[in-house]
């Protein structure tokens, strides 16, 4: 048996290199989590199954998920409302954002990841987390073009720049070291 956990890149600490890799901090002395208490309470978790397997030998992998988009999605990251309100032949608006970039990750290629995690043998593992991504960032305004390649009649505006938010997001993102 084995404990799988659906971590993020969001414990990873201000991005300090690229590709970001594993072994990025997830903590620095001068900053705390960008992300927040989302990205600390991930990052909690970890740590807590880390001890887990070394203390209580309890089988665990921790997969650091990138910008999950797909079927059911609730959190809308500029693709589910461009998407849902094209098919709708309703307009998108934002006020910023253009210059957002994610490693997008469609939740089929999470679900297979979680599938390999669970079947991999245990005698094979030479670390105990892994980034799970694309490998490729995108802006927001590149999935903006996307959107209206596939739907033409798609009527989206993006504003160039980021939110406060995302600003702080940014600090943290980066191309994932797959």
């Amino acid at each position: 048996q084995r404990v799988v956990q659906s971590s993020s890149i969001a414990v990873y600490a201000p991005r300090q290199y690229e590709p970001i890799d594993e072994l990025h901090p997830i903590l620095l002395p001068s900053a705390g989590n960008p992300l927040g208490a989302y990205g600390a309470s991930k990052a909690a978790a970890e740590i807590v199954g880390l001890s887990y397997y070394s203390s209580n030998g309890v089988d665990f992998i921790a997969l650091r998920n990138s910008a999950i988009y797909g079927y059911g999605m609730r959190y809308p990251m500029y693709i589910k409302p461009m998407v849902e309100n094209s098919v709708r032949k309703l307009p998108t608006r934002f006020a910023t954002g253009g210059d957002m970039r994610r490693d997008y990750t469609h939740v089929k290629d999470i679900a297979q990841a979680v599938l390999k995690a669970l079947d991999v043998p245990a005698s094979t593992l030479t670390q105990r987390i892994f980034n799970i991504g694309s490998g490729t960032m995108h802006s927001a305004t590149q999935v903006a073009e996307t959107v209206r390649k596939i739907l033409p009649e798609a009527d989206i505006e993006i504003g160039a720049g980021l939110s406060k938010l995302e600003q702080s997001d940014m600090r943290a993102r980066g191309m994932l070291d797959l």
